[in-house]
C-alpha cells in the first residue's frame, strides 16, 4: 500500500501551519500561502524526493494547488492549457529535458489559429507550473508571443446596428448592460439579486468576491442598466441569464460573440469591446480619467491612461471631441 503524501495542516493552538515529513514536524508559519511555498521547498529537498520530476507530475501538482487555492476560473484556464501540453509532450519528458523548441512546436501545432495573447497564456501556464514547484526553469529566458492590447471599440454610430443584429432580448440585455456600465464580462455573468442595491442604483460585489479580493467592486447603473436589472430581477440567483436559462460564462458568451462577428463582419468584436467602448465614450464626453477608472473598477487612473491613451492618435475622434459649445467654440470679439 502506497504511503500517504504528507500535507500541511493548521495547528489552532499555535496559530501556525505545520507539516510532518518522516519523523520530523516542521513549523511553516501563520500565513497559509507562505506555508505552502515553504512546504514545497521541503518536499523537493526531502530525502528520496525526485529532483527532476516529469512535466506530467509537475502539472498535476500545480493543478492540485490551483484547484484548492485559486479561483475556479483560474483553475479552469490552467487546466485547459496544461492538459493540452501534457498530451503534446507526453508523460515521460522531464523538466530538465524541456527546451523552448518544445513550446514553439506545441504552439505551432495546437494554437496556430489562436491570438498571440492566447499563445502567451498557454506558455505562461507551463512556466507557472515549473516555478511553483521551485525547480530550475529551462523556459525562464524564452521569448514568448507578444500579448496584444485590444484597441478596438465601437463608434457611437456603430452601436445601433449591433443592437439590431442581436436576435434575442437576453443577449441584447447583456450587450446593453456592458456598454452602459463598463462592467467586466465575468462580473455581468456573476451578478446576483443579493448584489443589487436599488436605493443606490448599483451592483456591489463584496471584497471576497471582487477581482483581486482587496476591495469591494461597485458597478453604478444609469437608467438603461437599472431598467435591465430590475426587469430581470428574481427573488434570488443570477440576474442576467441566456436563452437557455443559464448564467453567462466565458464559453457561451464567446459563442454568441463569434456569431455576432460573422453577422456584422466585425472580426475584432469580443465581449470586452463593450467595456472598452464604455471607457472611450466616457473620455469623449469629457469625464475625468480618474472617474472613468473608478467606474470601471480600477484602483487608480493609470490603467485607463495606459490602455486608452491610443485614442489621442485618432485624429477624427479627437477633432470631433474638441468641438464643444463652450466659449472656445466662439470666435472672440475684437474691439475696433
Amino acid at each position: 500500500m502506497a504511503r500517504r503524501k504528507p500535507q500541511p495542516w493548521f495547528h489552532k493552538q499555535s496559530g501556525n501551519w505545520k507539516v510532518q515529513i518522516g519523523r520530523k514536524q516542521t513549523n511553516l508559519g501563520p500565513n497559509e500561502e507562505a506555508a505552502w511555498d515553504a512546504y514545497h521547498k521541503l518536499m523537493i529537498a526531502a530525502p528520496g524526493a525526485t529532483k527532476d520530476p516529469t512535466l506530467y507530475e509537475v502539472f498535476n501538482r500545480y493543478l492540485a494547488f490551483c484547484e484548492a487555492k485559486r479561483e475556479a476560473s483560474t483553475f479552469s484556464k490552467m487546466q485547459r492549457h496544461l492538459k493540452r501540453a501534457a498530451v503534446h509532450l507526453g508523460k515521460r519528458i522531464r523538466v530538465s529535458e524541456l527546451v523552448p523548441e518544445h513550446m514553439y512546436d506545441w504552439i505551432d501545432r495546437e494554437y496556430a489559429d489562436s491570438s498571440s495573447t492566447y499563445q502567451n497564456d498557454a506558455i505562461s501556464a507551463v512556466i507557472a507550473a515549473i516555478n511553483y514547484c521551485r525547480l530550475p526553469n529551462p523556459l525562464h529566458q524564452m521569448e514568448k508571443p507578444t500579448r496584444q492590447q485590444r484597441e478596438f471599440y465601437l463608434m457611437p454610430e456603430q452601436w445601433q446596428p449591433l443592437v439590431d443584429a442581436v436576435s434575442d432580448k437576453r443577449f441584447q440585455d447583456y450587450c446593453l448592460f456592458g456598454l452602459h456600465t463598463g462592467a467586466r464580462p465575468q462580473e455581468i455573468g456573476r451578478m446576483e439579486t443579493r448584489h443589487y442595491e436599488q436605493e443606490n442604483s448599483r451592483i456591489v460585489f463584496p471584497k471576497q468576491e471582487s477581482k483581486g479580493k482587496k476591495r469591494p467592486r461597485f458597478i453604478y447603473l444609469d437608467d438603461v442598466a437599472k431598467e435591465i436589472v430590475e426587469r430581470n430581477l428574481r427573488s434570488d440567483g443570477t440576474i442576467l441569464l441566456n436563452q437557455k436559462g443559464n448564467g453567462w460564462n466565458k464559453d457561451n458568451t464567446n459563442c454568441r460573440f463569434r456569431r455576432l462577428k460573422k453577422k456584422l463582419t466585425m472580426p475584432e468584436i469580443v465581449a470586452y469591446t463593450l467595456r472598452h467602448s464604455f471607457a472611450v465614450w466616457k473620455l469623449m464626453e469629457g469625464v475625468q480619467v480618474s472617474i472613468v477608472g473608478a467606474l470601471m473598477g480600477h484602483v487608480d487612473s493609470r490603467m485607463v491612461e495606459t490602455r486608452y491613451g491610443h485614442i489621442q492618435s485618432n485624429k477624427a475622434l479627437m477633432l470631433a471631441a474638441s468641438q464643444t459649445d463652450s466659449p472656445l467654440a466662439q470666435p472672440p470679439q475684437i474691439a475696433s
